[in-house]
């Protein structure tokens, strides 16, 4: 007979898999579930917030392209600025 150095370690674990018994789960186990997930649902931005945040954005946006457009306007007033303080308007490393 075989004693248990000479089983190979594979058979060894399958023999404690075998040994494992099926447990019945509690019978609320299935409303708790539920019931967070429920909770992970309600835990969503409301509409009022959705509102908020993209009304936001648009006065974000609309001050943005505000400042874009007055600032193409004083274009010509920001090269004299630039011919003033002697400053190289070309990526020109070297010249």
């Amino acid at each position: 007979m075989m004693s248990s150095k000479d089983k190979n370690p594979l058979e060894m674990n399958l023999n404690d898999l075998q040994k494992i018994q099926k447990v019945d789960a509690s019978p609320f186990l299935w409303t708790r579930i539920e019931s967070k997930i429920s909770q992970i649902v309600e835990d969503r931005v409301s509409k009022k917030q959705l509102v908020l945040y993209f009304a936001s954005l648009v006065v974000l946006i609309t001050i943005n392209m505000y400042a874009f457009s007055s600032s193409n306007a004083n274009s010509s007033s920001n090269s004299n600025l630039a011919d003033q303080l002697e400053l190289v308007d070309t990526n020109q490393l070297y010249q």
